[in-house]
């Protein structure tokens, strides 16, 4: 069995290799730009000032609840976090 193989050539004109060259360049230009805007990853934990205000308690709320079990703190030096899954989890569905 014979193989054959033959070639093509096409020329293609100066203006429209120009124009897919622009477009490529927008095309990266983008992705750049979509990329950059791509929200940070919110951080496991939060610091109880903050997640007293976005829970918009008090931090002698917030303190009565983790001593009552109903929230877990974490302690890294005197700095006092709370983890937003757990924190999460504790929130029960009202029916």
């Amino acid at each position: 069995m014979q193989t054959h193989s033959q070639t093509l050539q096409i020329q293609i004109p100066n203006s429209l290799l120009q124009k897919v060259d622009s477009l490529l360049q927008k095309v990266e230009t983008l992705e750049q730009s979509l990329s950059l805007q791509t929200p940070a990853a919110e951080p496991n934990y939060i610091p109880r000032l903050k997640l007293a205000e976005r829970l918009q308690i008090s931090i002698g709320t917030l303190h009565n609840w983790t001593c009552k079990g109903v929230l877990t703190a974490h302690q890294i030096g005197g700095k006092i976090y709370y983890k937003l899954d757990e924190v999460e989890a504790a929130m029960v569905e009202l029916k």
